[in-house]
């Protein structure tokens, strides 16, 4: 359809967006109309054409040793040790950032983490390693475990920690902007945001372990296919 062409034109052309931005726009988009339909707002049905597969990005991780120089560089800078802590500790127990801001003491039990992901709202059980409960003890006494730094200043900032402790490594990455496939290569602190800390984890875990199973239930991960990205993809 008409409308489908102009609003892709749209992302990928005139905001030189992403792919995947384009996917999940459409797929919203389609959830918005066909309750639309349900609640008799109107009867159009061309939209059900509208196709969009996300593309599988490159995932980004840090090594064991690049995640041990993280953890023990002194930035001699509050904003920055903060902003370290909370990656480091999404990196030791796979707790995504909206699960690190939503956290509380109560989870908080006999060295073990329990609650519910916010986004798929499966509950995990998830002990923690003693670099965690060490990054724990540095705000005990405070209202919430950890301190609060929104997304976009931990985004922002968590690459300033990481050329600082020297994760500078190049990374070969697929890059969809403007609807295109393109091999793009980049410092790898570059390319580091907080869900970077999940994967990090679930990266780790499963090399360690070798335990498809044991990793997906740690990282609260429902699906195989989101396990899959994680499974035999190349070193970076």
């Amino acid at each position: 359809p008409a409308f489908n062409e102009r609003y892709k034109n749209y992302i990928l052309k005139e905001k030189d967006l992403s792919w995947n931005t384009y996917a999940t726009a459409i797929k919203k988009l389609k959830f918005f109309l066909k309750w639309g339909i349900k609640m008799e707002y109107h009867q159009e049905i061309s939209w059900k054409k509208f196709s969009a597969t996300e593309k599988e990005p490159t995932v980004i991780f840090l090594t064991e040793d690049e995640l041990n120089s993280l953890y023990n560089w002194d930035f001699q800078s509050k904003r920055l040790n903060q902003v370290r802590d909370l990656f480091c500790f999404g990196c030791f127990t796979g707790l995504a950032y909206a699960d690190i801001e939503t956290l509380k003491h109560d989870h908080i039990q006999d060295g073990t983490i329990s609650k519910h992901r916010k986004k798929s709202k499966k509950r995990i059980d998830t002990p923690l390693p003693v670099p965690s409960l060490k990054i724990l003890e540095r705000y005990s006494g405070h209202y919430k475990p950890l301190p609060r730094i929104s997304n976009q200043k931990l985004n922002d900032y968590i690459r300033e920690c990481a050329q600082k402790a020297g994760i500078n490594s190049p990374v070969v990455y697929l890059d969809y902007t403007g609807g295109k496939i393109t091999e793009k290569t980049a410092p790898k602190y570059t390319l580091l945001s907080s869900h970077n800390a999940r994967k990090t984890f679930i990266t780790l875990y499963y090399e360690d372990t070798k335990d498809y199973a044991g990793t997906k239930e740690n990282a609260g991960i429902s699906q195989d296919k989101t396990m899959r990205r994680y499974i035999g993809r190349d070193r970076n």
